[in-house]
């Protein structure tokens, strides 16, 4: 795809909902293995709760063994290991009466149900304080936490809490996106400057030296929604330049403004941590500042993300030039209608980018182009260590005034996503280095979605088959996933949401309860203990060389091949119409069918079993036999069910179990809905769907209105029945 294409298909893709996958799509196309409910985490002992209420920001401090909860009315210190621990009491810090008042006066009746103060930032300022601040019931306001005695810094004037105004700092509504970071003592941060939303800003407040923040003008930031801030020590391990602060957000791209409609585009930014603004032009703004785009699309496919929902730095030991940045996408569709991407970009491919050309344009009626005319001696947008830009000349800060915009795109490592994925939004994104058992390091996303979902993804060595390990539904279903951190060891992640903060286990190792389903999950914590007959996570501990575990192939027939999965025989008796329940043991496995090593008769229904219809005397058809169920995943194939149906009367060998005829059968027409929902309602081949029908205990039956009814095999659904290995 080259820059000239870029435009149309940007337009094309705002209004194409949702965006088309075709077979280049497909390559990265993940789909989460296994779906775990709020109800099975809520039972999982690794799981715990703090219902508190717009939980909106995190902040771990490792040294104090603390997680900071900002959230209405409300800052709470909590016990990183078990967050439904208090460390202390929760701090109070409301909007005073006047300011509530003030706000319901004139904001409208929908907005004024947030005439609150929501804490959205969260920072450590020093060893014993926070900086926090909030919304303050549409009037930002900032304050300092002490940690020792966990309580707002008072005002020396007065008995409330020490407040600074947070104009620029925080937003002014708990549901606008903006970013925030702090370095060196002073906070950087993308948000509005006003109450209507309408003066983005990036702004640095705090420390010695004065504000600073961006021009008010169309050409630095439009109708931006910020994602992320990231600082990086350029300065340090022998580097030249000063110190950055990357930005990530979207916004309505100016050099395309000659459509009809606005086309949102991601965007890169940074400024240097050493600008102090200009000498007598951009008094108090940025001189440093420049933006690219940052593109995230599958080659050969009309398919571009244009919204960046957030950002994570990954530092690695080697130093800030190995840095890589993940950055999560989704399309402009919302809810099931959106796809996501997550797409990673190198230090140095950035710094290629904003060591390039900028764009400009020639006048109101020109099209952007690259800038083809000479640089001033001080390149814009270079901060080499030592640098005052009080000493800029004019024509530098001239050219940072017009030209704010770089001419190419950040390209993506490899080009391409590392993962897409239909029918979610991603809200926020955690990255780690998972050791296998082998010693080798696997790279894992952590993938918070605006329903409440986390996902875990295990990206592979080289592009294409990504791996969605799991979704666990740690929110209600309605709740976006607003903040994410993991714990210092890295054993657990804490989500928070409008109702309260969630930690879980990264690891749900004891969920495979046979070697197949631990070999297949590819989880990199996750290994088969052929001794204990569990799967277990593994640590660097010792008595670990029998364990078996394949990340890149999860190669469960070699592996398990001496530890088969045990499946219980039963004998059913025939019906008219009868019900072999079989379901897929996860969401990627196809399942078959044969009776006597031979083709099967009668209906699969993907994630039901197998439906057999006797057929009308005199002729009625011959469906006795050994049935069973096979499920193939990733080329493996293994046996999750047998039944053997007899004709009713037949007497059960000894230990087997045996089930009496039902009455009658139900309608075929109820077969046929029982399909249709699957196959219209599931979202796709039954691989991949979420649907999952209702399930009889032993001897109840399904009925219709007219009392017609289905027989169906009680017991384990078909799946491996008292698995031990």
């Amino acid at each position: 795809m080259t820059k000239h294409h870029l435009p149309v298909l940007l337009l094309a893709l705002t209004v194409m909902l949702p965006p088309l996958l075709g077979s280049e799509a497909q390559e990265f196309l993940a789909v989460p293995r296994v779906k775990i409910s709020y109800d099975e985490l809520a039972q999982e002992e690794a799981m715990s709760f703090r219902a508190v209420p717009d939980a909106s920001a995190l902040l771990l401090v490792p040294q104090r063994s603390a997680l900071y909860v900002g959230a209405r009315d409300a800052i709470l210190a909590l016990d990183a290991r078990n967050v439904s621990r208090e460390l202390h009491p929760a701090i109070t810090w409301k909007a005073d009466e006047q300011t509530q008042d003030d706000c319901r006066a004139k904001v409208s009746p929908a907005a004024a149900v947030n005439c609150y103060n929501v804490v959205r930032t969260l920072h450590l300022l020093n060893d014993t304080h926070l900086y926090v601040c909030g919304t303050y019931a549409f009037r930002p306001m900032c304050a300092y936490v002490d940690l020792n005695s966990f309580s707002l810094v008072a005002s020396s004037v007065g008995g409330g809490p020490q407040l600074v105004d947070g104009k620029g700092q925080c937003p002014y509504s708990p549901s606008q996106r903006y970013a925030s970071t702090m370095a060196g003592g002073k906070l950087y941060s993308g948000t509005f400057y006003n109450f209507l939303g309408t003066e983005p800003v990036v702004m640095r407040n705090m420390g010695p030296d004065d504000p600073l923040r961006s021009l008010y003008k169309s050409s630095w930031l439009s109708e931006p929604e910020f994602a992320a801030a990231e600082h990086v020590a350029e300065s340090e391990e022998g580097g030249d330049e000063d110190d950055k602060v990357y930005l990530f957000f979207t916004e309505a791209a100016q050099e395309f403004d000659f459509y009809s409609s606005k086309v949102a585009v991601p965007r890169v930014a940074r400024v240097c941590t050493g600008d102090r603004g200009g000498q007598s032009f951009l008094q108090r703004k940025w001189t440093s500042f420049v933006k690219a785009l940052l593109p995230c699309s599958v080659p050969g496919e009309n398919l571009f993300f244009p919204s960046v929902r957030d950002a994570f730095v990954l530092r690695p030991k080697e130093g800030w030039r190995n840095v890589t940045f993940y950055a999560a996408f989704t399309s402009t569709a919302a809810g099931s209608g959106a796809v996501s991407a997550v797409c990673s970009y190198r230090m140095d491919e950035v710094q290629r980018v904003f060591s390039g050309r900028f764009k400009h344009q020639g006048g109101a009626d020109q099209r952007w182009a690259p800038y083809a005319g000479a640089l001033p001696a001080q390149r814009p947008g270079y901060c080499p260590l030592g640098w005052d830009s009080q000493m800029l000349p004019s024509e530098t800060l001239n050219f940072v005034s017009d030209h704010p915009l770089m001419d190419e795109a950040v390209k993506a490592e490899g080009g391409r996503p590392w993962l897409l994925v239909p029918g979610v939004a991603y809200n926020r994104l955690l990255v780690v280095d998972v050791a296998a058992l082998d010693g080798k390091s696997w790279r894992t996303l952590l993938l918070g979605t605006d329903a409440g979902a986390l996902h875990r993804a295990v990206l592979p060595e080289s592009r294409g088959d990504p791996h969605l390990v799991e979704e666990l539904q740690a929110l209600g279903q309605q709740e976006p996933v607003l903040s994410m951190v993991l714990t210092h060891d890295q054993t657990s992640v804490v989500v928070a949401g409008p109702a309260g903060v969630v930690q879980l286990s990264v690891c749900r190792c004891g969920r495979y309860r046979a070697c197949w389903d631990c070999v297949l999950a590819r989880d990199p914590c996750c290994a088969w203990d052929p001794q204990r007959r569990l799967c277990r996570r593994h640590g660097g501990e010792t008595g670990t060389g029998s364990w078996l575990q394949d990340v890149s192939g999860g190669d469960a027939t070699t592996l398990c091949s001496a530890h088969p999965p045990d499946v219980v025989a039963v004998r059913v008796a025939l019906a008219p119409l009868l019900l072999l329940p079989c379901s897929p043991p996860s969401r990627l496995a196809r399942l078959s069918w044969e009776r006597d090593s031979g083709p099967a008769p009668g209906q699969p229904l993907p994630e039901a079993g197998l439906l057999l219809r006797q057929g009308a005397p005199p002729a009625p058809r011959d469906l006795t036999g050994t049935y069973l169920c096979w499920a193939e995943e990733a080329g493996h194939r293994r046996l999750v069910a047998n039944r053997t149906v007899v004709l009713a009367g037949v007497v059960a060998n000894a230990g087997s179990a045996t089930v009496a005829a039902g009455v009658l059968a139900t309608l075929l027409v109820v077969a046929v809905a029982v399909v249709c929902l699957l196959v219209c309602c599931g979202g796709g081949d039954g691989s991949r769907r979420g649907y999952s029908p209702t399930r009889l205990d032993n001897g109840e039956q399904a009925a219709d209105a007219a009392g017609i009814r289905l027989q169906q095999v009680p017991g384990n659904n078909g799946t491996v029945g008292e698995t031990s290995a």
